[in-house]
């Protein structure tokens, strides 16, 4: 269906729910991951720990880190697919794509920068990603 110069896609109710679901999750997920992790450190850095305490404080900080990569991975890969979606249909937010506010549709070259940032979002995700795994293994390594 064409739409006017002026069109605007309106928000969803059930786009909201999905995005408040997501962040309850996310924030549980975090709390959930890091506090049996931030015991096992504060366990190893007591004075006298012994070699087991020390290995699964590095288990539980190298399986945090794991999971943070994981999680960036997942994004980047959604990232890219909104991306590519923008970019072949030349529109934003693509057709069918339900929103969490009021969303002017953007055409063509506006659409496409859109696009651009979100693969450049995506690359960075992976980078960062990549890189906060190299860097926590390189200190594991170097502590063990």
């Amino acid at each position: 269906m064409e739409a006017s110069r002026g069109e605007v896609v309106r928000a969803s109710g059930r786009a909201r729910a999905w995005a408040l679901g997501l962040g309850v999750a996310g924030a549980s997920g975090i709390w959930a991951v890091t506090a049996p992790a931030r015991r096992a450190v504060e366990a190893a850095g007591a004075a006298g720990a012994d070699d087991a305490t020390l290995a699964a404080a590095v288990r539980a900080v190298d399986g945090l880190a794991m999971g943070f990569v994981v999680v960036s991975a997942l994004m980047a890969t959604w990232l890219t697919w909104l991306g590519v979606r923008i970019w072949t249909g030349a529109r934003f937010p693509p057709e069918g794509m339900p929103v969490v506010r009021d969303t002017r549709v953007r055409r063509g070259a506006a659409a496409r920068r859109l696009a651009v940032a979100a693969f450049v979002l995506a690359a960075a995700l992976l980078l960062a990603g990549a890189a906060q795994l190299v860097l926590v293994r390189r200190l594991l390594s170097a502590l063990s």
